[in-house]
């Protein structure tokens, strides 16, 4: 499970970025093990958050249908608001 964004009570000035976190994820992606699941949730309200929660649901939908399953869960009449993916290893 990975929550993106800042810690919530925390400072606000230290977040997850984008390259840092798709490193972080696609190592996660490789060493997970058949039928194991990585769930990501996105903020893309925060400063970077936007750009962020594109690089991330790009890796995810870049992954190939044969050997993975992919969700995305969002409010779809609220672009600022978390959104859930969670990758699923066949």
């Amino acid at each position: 499970m990975a929550n993106l964004g800042y810690l919530p009570g925390g400072n606000q000035q230290l977040t997850t970025r984008s390259d840092t976190t798709l490193s972080a994820l696609s190592q996660a992606l490789d060493i997970l093990a058949s039928k194991g699941r990585l769930a990501v949730v996105l903020y893309p309200g925060h400063g970077g958050g936007a750009e962020e929660a594109e690089t991330v649901t790009h890796l995810f939908r870049q992954l190939r249908s044969d050997f993975w399953q992919v969700l995305e869960l969002s409010v779809l009449n609220h672009s600022l608001a978390p959104r859930l993916l969670v990758a699923e290893r066949r």
